[in-house]
């Protein structure tokens, strides 16, 4: 095995603006990494948000507020105005947190109720934090380095439905074991299927019964 330390070396000029934390001496970047990114350059500062074919919105907040509660969760569908969530104030007042655009929840940020907004965000480069992001369709799934995609059969022309998904995250599956089942228009099952034998190790959690996988997925991918 060659232990030479092999160096990375920035693509373009610019700034760092995210890294892979998790990644500790002695582990590979695809132990922690989904994908070979180890850090992102941009022309500033900002995060920069992954290409897609659309424009996804952020729901933001100013740092010392706490979130009270969630009103939506990933996937739901919402219009400009509905509340995504609820925010304690200092002074012991509630402030809505509202949808800017129609859409479906694309992420949420990993704050619990009672936790403050600071937490999920770098206050000494930004004065307001992200508490969800609105977009058009769902967030692609990412696959890790060496796994495979299991596809929806047709999709972007086949109008499926949602169904269920057949597997759990950790099982072992085979080559052509169904990992997800959806309904066509005409009512019959299809199965999304495993391409070889391996571990199921993502889910889209956020697909619900009965939605269109055409209107709601950015790509085919349905698991991991």
């Amino acid at each position: 095995i060659d232990m030479d330390p092999a160096p990375i070396k920035a693509p373009a000029d610019g700034y760092v603006t995210r890294r892979q934390e998790g990644l500790q001496p002695g582990l590979k970047p695809d132990d922690v990494a989904w994908g070979e990114q180890c850090l992102m350059l941009g022309p500033s500062l900002r995060e920069l948000m992954p290409k897609t074919e659309e424009v996804p919105v952020d729901v933001v907040v100013i740092p010392d507020k706490t979130l009270k509660q969630w009103n939506k969760n990933v996937g739901d569908r919402v219009s400009t105005g509905d509340v995504v969530a609820v925010m304690n104030l200092k002074d012991g007042a509630t402030e809505d947190v509202t949808a800017p655009k129609d859409g479906v929840v694309a992420q949420k940020s990993e704050i619990k109720p009672g936790d403050k907004m600071e937490k999920v965000c770098n206050v000494a480069y930004t004065d307001t934090c992200v508490l969800a992001t609105i977009g058009d369709k769902l967030t692609p799934l990412l696959v890790k380095h060496g796994g495979s995609v299991v596809k929806v059969p047709n999709w972007g022309e086949s109008n499926l439905r949602f169904v269920e998904y057949t597997v759990e995250l950790g099982d072992d599956v085979e080559s052509g074991d169904a990992v997800a089942v959806m309904v066509d228009p005409a009512g019959n099952n299809i199965t999304a299927d495993a391409p070889s034998a391996g571990t199921v190790e993502k889910r889209l959690e956020s697909l619900q019964y009965d939605m269109y996988l055409d209107k709601v997925l950015q790509t085919d991918a349905i698991a991991t």
